[in-house]
């Protein structure tokens, strides 16, 4: 099952992002053959867990239980050298979302150089 979130839910996840201090942005894993999806940049597990829990409470009211343990399925993790990236090939999101979330990143990389 494949999700594909629109802007308004891009945000609301960007927000879970921020309250769990990680950074939430497109990514293309290994073994996906260019194709982007939502992945979380997080320095440990303490962070990962916060954005779930973040996400969970943010989404209840669009998606039940059964649709957001789907959503957060297929976790996979890639190593980044100064922190993780914990990637969803299941949940990808429409283009004006990847652009928002380009943007932002870059964004962030300007007030912070030494952000990963």
């Amino acid at each position: 099952m494949t999700f594909k979130l629109d802007l308004k839910q891009t945000e609301t996840l960007q927000m879970a992002a921020e309250y769990a201090e990680a950074n939430l942005r497109t990514y293309s894993g290994r073994g996906m053959y260019g194709k982007q999806c939502m992945g979380l940049v997080h320095e440990g597990p303490d962070e990962l867990i916060g954005f779930i829990i973040e996400a969970f409470r943010a989404f209840q009211s669009d998606f039940n239980l059964h649709q957001i343990r789907h959503m957060f399925s297929g976790t996979r993790q890639d190593s980044m050298g100064l922190g993780v990236v914990t990637y969803w090939p299941s949940l990808t999101a429409d283009q004006e979302s990847y652009d928002y979330l380009d943007w932002f990143e870059e964004a962030e990389e300007e007030d912070d150089p030494g952000h990963y």
